[in-house]
């Protein structure tokens, strides 16, 4: 049997139908809203994508989206039945559509920000939806792993504009969050920033451990294993120079130890401080 091979016909469609989909809130959709997207879509392509009618419906037994990004609600598996197609109703594999929306906002970020990359001007957002796409879901619990693999993806002004947008407002009220934010997007990017930005983050990061380990009964921020460990070798050092500073510093000791793992220099600073 004939399948609909949309996708291969232009990937970047898949990332637009995964923000799309996200933006309006949509856990499953129809081949209206599929055609929708279509013509949103062509209208800046000179290359047009072709819209699908009910009658590929009934002359197709699936739809194969390149690597099969979207399936029937209801299937038992990717591969649909007749009958699940005929319901009319398809969704997004949810980890497959974060990865494709990843791709969607790395290419705006890059197209808006990167001097070496001339605008395309078949970017759907233009420079001020891309900000606030960005600000509007940067605490969004669902995607606390799409921002990091963002920045992971993103090189030289891009990346720098990347961290810029996530340090704009709004933020978050009580701090945590953000710079849990911050601490994960900095771990995939770390060697692609500038100095003054690591020592910026970095900054904050320790004046977050200082407060968490002497205002709340445990450091989750020392236990982290994203959390630079040479931070918690300086707050060791500092901590041990106070007075009257002895239940912070075996909150810190006992954060150490839960980590996963430690550097020689780590073990070096615990020992040294028994």
């Amino acid at each position: 049997m004939q399948a609909i091979d949309l996708f291969n016909l232009n990937r970047e469609f898949v990332d637009y139908l995964a923000f799309r989909t996200l933006k309006d809130n949509l856990s499953k959709f129809d081949f209206s809203y599929l055609n929708d997207c279509i013509n949103t879509f062509n209208i800046k392509r000179a290359e047009k994508l072709p819209l699908l009618s009910k009658s590929d419906l009934e002359k197709k037994a699936y739809l194969a989206l390149e690597n099969i990004f979207i399936f029937p609600v209801g299937g038992t598996s990717h591969w649909a039945i007749e009958e699940e197609i005929r319901s009319g109703f398809y969704s997004f594999n949810p980890d497959n559509a974060k990865m494709c929306l990843s791709y969607f906002l790395v290419n705006h970020i890059k197209g808006h920000w990167e001097s070496s990359v001339v605008c395309d001007s078949t970017l759907i957002l233009d420079k001020e939806q891309t900000k606030a796409f960005v600000q509007d879901y940067k605490y969004n619990p669902n995607y606390e792993k799409f921002w990091p693999f963002i920045a992971s993806k993103l090189r030289g002004p891009a990346l720098e504009a990347f961290f810029d947008l996530l340090e704009q407002e709004p933020r978050d009220l009580i701090g945590i969050y953000h710079q849990i934010l911050m601490m994960r997007c900095l771990y995939d990017a770390r060697s692609d920033l500038s100095s003054a930005r690591i020592e910026k983050i970095e900054k904050e990061l320790l004046a977050w451990l200082n407060w968490e380990i002497r205002r709340t009964d445990n450091s989750h921020f020392g236990k982290d294993p994203l959390f630079p460990e040479h931070l918690l070798i300086q707050a060791l050092k500092d901590i041990s120079r106070e007075d009257n500073a002895q239940d912070a510093k075996r909150k810190l000791i006992n954060a150490m130890r839960a980590r996963p793992s430690l550097s020689p220099e780590a073990l070096e600073a615990l020992c040294f401080d028994e």
